[in-house]
Formats: structure tokens, sequence, C-alpha cells
């Protein structure tokens, strides 16, 4: 059974859109459209958000982690597989290297409540 859950953007902008979302199964939504009571997006719907449904099934999506390696013999980094843990791991321990030593602002969403924030505020 399909039905039309609430949910937000989650591109981490200033309007912070509420969507609804034909929710199909447990793998699978249906169409997007804009939130009819949040004030952006009246029920409309921007463009980067519009097409989420086919960026969500695509079968050509990234299905391993990659990171640069070593150099390899022609001067350039080679580009190897790595585990999602691994990946993540590495991104958690640059933004704690930043942090560290140039402060917490130096990584901040221009948002602070991020994609939860019209969801919670408004109710769309």
């Amino acid at each position: 059974m399909t039905e039309n859950l609430r949910s937000s953007c989650p591109h981490d902008c200033s309007s912070a859109c509420g969507l609804r979302v034909e929710h199909i199964d447990e793998r699978c939504i249906g169409g997007v459209k804009g939130g009819p009571a949040h004030g952006c997006t009246l029920s409309v719907i921007r463009a980067k958000v519009f097409r989420y449904q086919e960026r969500n099934h695509h079968t050509g999506g990234l299905s391993q982690s990659r990171k640069h390696g070593r150099e390899s013999f022609v001067g350039q980094e080679a580009v190897v597989s790595t585990g999602w843990a691994e990946a993540l791991d590495s991104v958690a321990g640059m933004y704690r290297t930043i942090t560290e030593h140039c402060g917490v602002d130096t990584i901040w969403p221009y948002k602070v409540v991020g994609t939860m924030g019209c969801t919670a505020a408004t109710g769309s």
C-alpha cells in the first residue's frame, strides 16, 4: 500500500523545503512533491529535487566507495576501492583534524537544523 509521507529536502540550503514523498515500500519511493504547508514550496518543488525518484533508484549509482591511493607509475594518484566504513572513517578523520586545527566554525552547515528544519517547524 502506498502512502504519502512528510519529509524535507536533503539539500542543506536556507529554504529546507518541505516534501511529500510517495512511499511504496521499504526500498522504493514514488513521486516527490512540494509540501503544501511550507512557505517556500506551497506544493511546488524545485528542479534539483524533482527527479529524486529516478536518482534514488538509478541502477548506475555508486556501488562501492573509492579513494585516492598512492601515486601510480605515471605520477598520478591511483583510485582504489575501499570499504564504506573505511571511507566514512576517513572523512570523519579529516573533519576532526580540520576542526582541531582551525576550530569548529570551519565546518558549519548554512542552516543549522539541516534537513529536519522544515518538517519539525512547519509540519508540511
